[in-house]
């Protein structure tokens, strides 16, 4: 599996956890960086 950003200036990042406490701070952190994070949790 390929993950891409539709746009080449925002690089894809793969968040694992990214609903937890520690992941939706990375995730947002990553937004504000100017980064796509894609996030897989398994609620």
């Amino acid at each position: 599996m390929t993950i891409k950003s539709q746009d080449p200036t925002r690089p894809a990042v793969l968040v694992t956890g990214g609903c937890g406490y520690i992941g939706s701070h990375v995730v947002r952190q990553l937004v504000e960086a100017g980064c796509h994070p894609v996030v897989i949790d398994n609620l």
